[in-house]
């Protein structure tokens, strides 16, 4: 599946190297979230993929514990270098020029973390989760979370990376979910039902 078409089931969580996709969840609970999370990483931990999260500071605490839970040893996976965890604020601060996101900054942070992880691995697909465009929504910023979305379309062209993004349900009109599910390849509502493209 590549960028751009439409799907109306979720990619599934098996992904192989040759696949990218680009995939939102809907959800209202964060118990869920983390959950839909894990349920993404943990095959793709297990097959040798690099990881990359970069979530709040509330979210990727649940992430760890939850990994960890399903016997997960990230403390060797972060000390050999390919799971990699970023701060969602911090790296907002990095890579935005004046409230928008700039495409040199973006390919250079998360473009080189995706490269450093995937360096670092033993299978040559990387696995992310991103949560940068979900605080620029909530700070009211819609635009500048829809010119990241597309940032993040930009490289998935260029690298072979399969990437999960959460957005909080409460609080968006129908017409920003559509917004937003046009810029995926699939997309999911909490209870499981697909989003189809408009």
């Amino acid at each position: 599946m590549k960028t751009g078409d439409a799907a109306t089931t979720p990619i599934p969580n098996d992904l192989v190297a040759s696949d990218r996709g680009h995939e939102v969840q809907y959800y209202e609970h964060s118990h869920f979230l983390v959950n839909r999370v894990a349920d993404f990483l943990a095959p793709g931990i297990t097959a040798g993929e690099a990881i990359l999260v970069i979530a709040t500071r509330a979210h990727a605490k649940l992430i760890d514990e939850e990994l960890r839970a399903r016997g997960i040893d990230l403390d060797a996976a972060r000390r050999d270098g390919w799971f990699v965890s970023l701060d969602a604020v911090e790296t907002l601060t990095q890579v935005m020029v004046d409230d928008r996101p700039d495409r040199e900054r973006f390919v250079s942070i998360v473009g080189g973390a995706i490269e450093r992880a995937r360096g670092r691995a033993k299978a040559p697909i990387v696995r992310a989760f991103g949560e940068m465009v979900a605080v620029l929504w909530a700070r009211g910023r819609p635009s500048a979370a829809l010119a990241m979305e597309d940032l993040w379309n930009d490289l998935l062209g260029h690298h072979p990376f399969s990437l999960l993004c959460g957005y909080k349900m409460p609080g968006l009109a129908e017409t920003d979910v559509q917004q937003v599910t046009a810029r995926h390849t699939a997309a999911a509502a909490e209870d499981g039902t697909a989003l189809p493209k408009k």
